[in-house]
């Protein structure tokens, strides 16, 4: 059974029911965000039921149950939860899988470390531990500003259109990295663009980099679906087929013979 348990460290008798769960709230986003580029459902296709609590340093050990029949993501959720945070805390660059939101999110949960009580947190499954402390929190605020702006293209799975918030945007996770660009485009794109969702696309149009350089936002200019490999023509229809050789030559024979060699 995938568990996964998040202890939010602190001197005994001072978190507050208030900063507990607020970090609940920011935890079970992260734990979305997550899921959702995974399993491309929007509300995630996990239910994570609590399984054990523990005080002291408060401890939420939970297990996923997945709502898709047949298809169960628990484990890379779990796996890329712990890479990601780990990866805010060790070198603070953009993990695979993390949308802005996400990263937001998990923003949130370590601004409260220093507060409330809150000292640190620590997450552990059954094969590895990643501690969290206010250094991924410092990372995160220079992580997530837009800093440099160019020209450029990304290509990737499309996936999570909003049309709710201030601009309209969806979210590719690259082919390679799996890391989230959000892509904002106009009103008038929006057909075209939902007839995209799940489906590898390039993106081209004005690109918003962060500090470390990585592409975190493109205004969309063109948006054009990736050619599946299936459905590209073989060598053979490309070149036409080898015509028969006469009994008895071999293909290094033929092509001396053409060449008058």
């Amino acid at each position: 059974m995938p568990v996964l348990q998040l202890k939010i460290q602190g001197t005994p008798r001072t978190i507050s029911s208030k900063a507990f769960i607020k970090a609940l709230e920011q935890w079970n986003a992260v734990l979305q965000d997550i899921d959702t580029a995974i399993s491309g459902i929007k509300s995630g296709s996990l239910n994570w039921i609590i399984e054990d609590l523990s005080i002291g340093s408060l401890s939420v050990t939970s297990y996923a149950q997945s709502i898709i029949p047949g298809e169960d993501n628990a484990y890379q959720v779990i796996h890329n939860t712990m890479n990601g945070l780990n990866i805010l805390e060790e070198t603070g660059a953009t993990p695979p899988y993390l949308s802005v939101n996400g990263i937001r999110h998990a923003g949130n949960l370590l601004a409260l470390i220093g507060k409330y009580g809150i000292t640190g947190y620590q997450l552990s499954d059954t094969q590895k531990i990643v501690n969290l402390t206010a250094k991924a929190s410092v990372n995160i605020q220079q992580l997530l500003p837009e800093r440099f702006v160019s020209y450029g293209s990304i290509e990737g799975r499309m996936e999570a259109i909003n049309i709710h918030l201030k601009d309209n945007r969806f979210i590719v996770y690259h082919n390679i990295s799996r890391k989230a660009v959000t892509c904002s485009f106009q009103s008038d794109q929006l057909e075209e663009i939902k007839i995209l969702l799940g489906k590898s696309v390039i993106v081209t149009g004005e690109t918003f980099h962060n500090v470390r350089n990585e592409p975190v936002r493109i205004q969309v200019e063109r948006i054009r679906l990736l050619s599946d490999p299936t459905t590209l023509p073989t060598i053979t229809q490309m070149f036409g087929s080898m015509p028969s050789l006469p009994d008895g030559q071999t293909s290094d024979e033929f092509i001396r013979s053409i060449r008058n060699e």
